[in-house]
């Protein structure tokens, strides 16, 4: 017998005859005879089992006398007419019917007159048609049409070297969640079109042999606990100076090892890689990251990583890069104890890293080459931050970082105004050997970083120092430069019109009307040498040596007022010190300006203007260049389906000027699909350019302008 969806059940059996609850007379009130055990109440089911109720034998006999007066619900609808008696103390319902998927309950009822006494209720957890107990499937689907209708420049020439074009591409792809006894199971794809071979996925790399449909990237992962799978695009590894977020195609597990500690398992490819080629990402052997990790808890948030990694690069171009690639191979050991909740946070690791440049072939093209020696060498890391002052609440919030202690993280107080103090400090100190390398961590060998800072906040205002410092050339190589950069950084924010608006009693909480959101920073960075490599085998001599300071200071005003409207305004001093031998003097000095303004004009026009002014002063030959720009916009939305917009602007110096005039017009759309409908829109821009040097012997004034058509069409 076919299976038959729920609400068509229903009404094609509801004459069958209530016998089949058995129709014997008894009393009007029954005890509570609740069913022992039921065939669903404890698990997921299919969506056409059966679900029976069994009884014990007393309260089977009180069902019995209670004849027509059961009923049977599962979820909203009554059921009574399908339930079937197949053996004594046993009720059953279903088998031909589908139990629409989810959560839901099985409920039986006593009925006399107006009275109804419930006997049972009962959870029911109904699994998915493709059986998961939940799931989502999401397909997306972007189909864009256009091109450039029209272009002409005044000297003739084209705008692009491709002129006038047409083109079609695509972009889609389809993400699936599905969870199952304790399993969840993640699959994903995205793919990329394109008819104009220039656009290609993997153009870059394979030039006119590219596909011009290709597989941009997947993945499919499996977890279940503390366990779980994954193959395709992912991120792998956590050490900060082994693997750290190596983000490519491969395959990875991760499984616990008893109740505090973990194994984890990654291999991947070398480098960034898109299309069908190598879906796993694991199949080129000299191009391959392998990497394990032994994950322990310690107790009290405290945790310690031990990681291996063994890792080669083909002379492979990554797909989205343009340089040319070597082969090098890299082999390293690990630890990382970190601990990322509570007022004291720590991050500390250790690694060595053995790196070499294997003898390539195709580097050497027949060819003499001078071998690298192979270097092994270490590198270590500590960052600690620390909650000097911390509501209780907001100690949770430490994997957010000093951002989060100042108000804004999980955990704090949801009235900023009235937050308490904080104060977070944080110290950093990084070493990395000279010749260190480790092929799956961006860490620069040869460097010496140490950071530290303080941020506070209290009632919405935050303050934030730091100071930090680097060299390089650790070993001092007599024939190398020494360099060493000293950077101080602060800002200072202050929410004037939180403290001083008009709501607030005391300045709390008000709208702040002429009262502006202040935000004001500094920076200052001092870079010098701190040797003198020997003239004769480096070619360096004292007018070489670095030594510069460049300082600057912003200050930027907001003010936000009813009805949308909003106004900025900043400046900025910035001074560039030159302290080298011989160029004491070239030294510059800048002054920038600039402003904006939102203006709602109506409910559905909207008009931006903006304007900035710079002047920059070259000391060292006492000129001065000073920048202008300006520019004004229109946004007009005379229904939800329309869109039109114009923005000119414009920009000069001491040398030329620019004015760009853009208009532009959208409709938006739907294409009916069945039971959903498709998204869609098009456009045209239009643009027109005029650039002129403002010395005539400088050049002649350019004109261009040009057409642009798009349509596009979405799904979902």
């Amino acid at each position: 017998m076919a299976r038959l969806a729920l609400p068509t059940a229903c009404s094609a059996l509801a004459a069958v005859p209530a016998a089949c609850l058995l129709l014997l007379a008894g009393p009007a009130v029954l005890a509570q005879p609740g069913a022992s055990s039921t065939s669903f109440a404890d698990r997921w089911v299919a969506a056409d089992a059966p679900l029976v109720l069994h009884f014990e034998p007393d309260a089977w006999r009180e069902l019995l006398a209670a004849r027509d007066r059961l009923r049977l619900f599962v979820g909203k609808h009554d059921l009574s007419a399908l339930v079937r008696v197949p053996a004594p103390g046993r009720l059953e319902v279903g088998g031909n019917v589908a139990w629409p998927s989810g959560e839901s309950e099985v409920v039986l009822y006593l009925v006399q007159a107006d009275m109804w006494q419930e006997l049972g209720r009962w959870p029911l957890r109904v699994r998915t048609p493709a059986g998961f107990e939940s799931s989502s499937f999401e397909p997306r689907l972007e189909l864009r049409f256009g091109g450039r209708a029209a272009e002409r420049r005044s000297d003739g020439q084209p705008v692009t070297p491709r002129g006038t074009h047409g083109d079609a591409s695509a972009r889609g792809g389809v993400a699936f969640t599905g969870q199952r006894d304790g399993w969840q199971l993640d699959a994903a794809a995205q793919g990329q079109a394109a008819s104009f071979r220039g656009e290609a996925l993997r153009f870059a790399t394979l030039g006119l042999a590219a596909p011009r449909a290709d597989l941009a990237e997947y993945r499919l992962a499996a977890t279940h606990g503390r366990f779980g799978a994954r193959v395709g695009h992912a991120e792998f590894g956590r050490h900060p100076l082994l693997m750290n977020a190596f983000a490519a195609r491969g395959l990875g597990v991760s499984a616990p090892l008893g109740a505090r500690f973990d194994l984890a398992l990654h291999a991947a490819s070398g480098s960034q890689i898109v299309g069908t080629d190598n879906l796993s990402g694991v199949e080129e052997r000299e191009h391959r990251i392998q990497g394990a990790s032994v994950g322990a808890e310690l107790g009290r948030g405290w945790r310690l990583e031990v990681s291996g990694l063994e890792a080669r690069q083909a002379p492979i171009t990554d797909f989205a890069a343009g340089s040319v690639a070597d082969a090098e191979r890299s082999r390293g050991l690990g630890w990382r104890l970190h601990r990322a909740a509570g007022r004291l946070r720590v991050d500390a690791a250790w690694a060595r890293s053995r790196h070499e440049h294997p003898f390539d072939t195709a580097l050497a093209q027949g060819g003499p080459l001078v071998a690298v020696a192979p270097a092994t060498r270490d590198a270590h890391r500590v960052e600690v931050q620390a909650d000097v002052l911390a509501p209780r609440e907001a100690a949770g919030a430490a994997a957010e970082g000093p951002a989060a202690a100042a108000g804004g993280g999980t955990g704090a107080p949801a009235d900023a105004a009235h937050a308490p103090p904080t104060l977070t400090l944080t110290a950093l100190h990084e070493r990395s050997a000279p010749l260190y390398r480790s092929l799956a961590a961006v860490i620069s060998g040869d460097q010496l970083h140490g950071r530290v800072g303080a941020t506070a906040a209290w009632r919405g205002a935050s303050l934030t120092l730091a100071a930090g410092r680097r060299e390089d050339n650790l070993a001092r190589i007599a024939t190398l430069l020494a360099t060493r950069t000293e950077e101080r950084t602060a800002s200072l924010a202050l929410p004037l019109p939180r403290w001083l608006g008009e709501s607030g009693a005391g300045g709390e909480g008000g709208t702040g009307g002429a009262w502006p959101q202040v935000s004001l920073s500094a920076q200052r960075a001092h870079q010098f040498a701190l040797n003198t490599p020997l003239a004769d085998d480096s070619g360096f001599a004292e007018t070489h040596r670095p030594d510069q300071v460049t300082a600057q200071a912003q200050g930027q005003l907001v003010w936000s007022f009813a009805g949308g409207a909003a106004l900025s305004t900043g400046a900025t001093l910035s001074r560039v010190d030159n302290r080298q031998v011989g160029r004491e003097n070239a030294d510059f000095d800048t002054l920038a300006h600039q402003a904006s303004l939102g203006l709602p004009l109506a409910p559905t026009l909207r008009a931006r203007l903006a304007g900035q002014r710079s002047r920059q002063l070259a000391r060292e030959i006492g000129l001065a260049n000073v920048g202008e720009a300006a520019s004004l916009g229109l946004d007009w939305q005379p229904t939800p389906k329309w869109t039109l917009g114009a923005q000119a602007s414009g920009e000069r110096n001491d040398a030329a000027r620019q004015e760009i005039v853009q208009v532009h017009v959208a409709r938006a759309f739907e294409v009916p699909n069945g039971t959903t409908k498709l998204a869609g829109q098009v456009s045209l821009r239009a643009t027109a350019q005029q650039s002129r040097p403002l010395d005539p012997a400088a050049g002649a004034r350019l004109r261009q302008g040009w057409v642009d058509l798009a349509l596009t069409i979405q799904l979902p």
